[in-house]
Parts: C-alpha cells; structure tokens; sequence
C-alpha cells in the first residue's frame, strides 16, 4: 500500500513514525507482528489553506487498515463527500477525528454500524 506522502509504504516498519501507533496483532501466529492501530494526521495539510483542497478520495488507502482503532484527520482542509462506503471497511474504529475540514453531503449511514 502507497499514500503519496510516504506514510504508508509496506517494505518499511511505519510502527516508528511519528504520526502511526501499533500494538500486538493477537490474530497473527507470530507474536512479534505488530498492526497500524492508530494514525495522527492532523494538519498535514493546514498550511495549505485556503488553497489547494485536498480531495476526500485521498483518503481511501487508509479504509485498507482494518486494525484502525482511531483516526485523526482533523485540520487538513480536506473537500469532498465523506466517504461512507469506505469507513464502514474500519470495523475496530472507535475514533473519528475529522472537524476543521470541507466535507459535503450527509453524514453517511455506514458511520452508525
């Protein structure tokens, strides 16, 4: 899995990054085996605004991370329907930080299962 900022980059160890935190996947059968649990993205993009955007799509290779428990996007100037279908792939997420953003459209119902 790529994110074009090099956040996300399989043939690296992301459980020392700054923005990522991990913990012990007690489904695997190597007891060393570590799962991205938490992402702090705050701000990546503030200094940005008012322009450009980023577009919500961008969003889309962190739904591949089903061991998220807790995802912080706030800040980041981020425009675009809020990608429902997505967010429903995030089954262990129990945090959603995402004010500070330009989302449109309704919230979707996936976020309520």
């Amino acid at each position: 899995m790529e994110f074009k900022f090099g956040l996300l980059i399989p043939s690296s160890d992301c459980c020392g990054w700054d923005f990522v935190e991990c913990s012990t996947d007690h489904t695997s059968n190597n007891s060393t085996s570590r799962v991205v649990t938490i992402l702090y993205l705050r701000e990546l993009f503030w200094d940005l605004s008012p322009q450009p955007r980023e577009e919500s799509s961008m969003l889309a290779p962190f739904f591949h991370i089903r061991s998220l428990k807790e995802l912080h996007i706030s800040h980041n100037n981020i425009q675009g329907e809020i990608l429902g279908d997505g967010l429903a792939n995030l089954s262990n997420l129990v945090h959603l930080g995402m004010h500070e953003n330009n989302f449109s459209g309704s919230i979707p119902p996936q976020l309520f299962h």
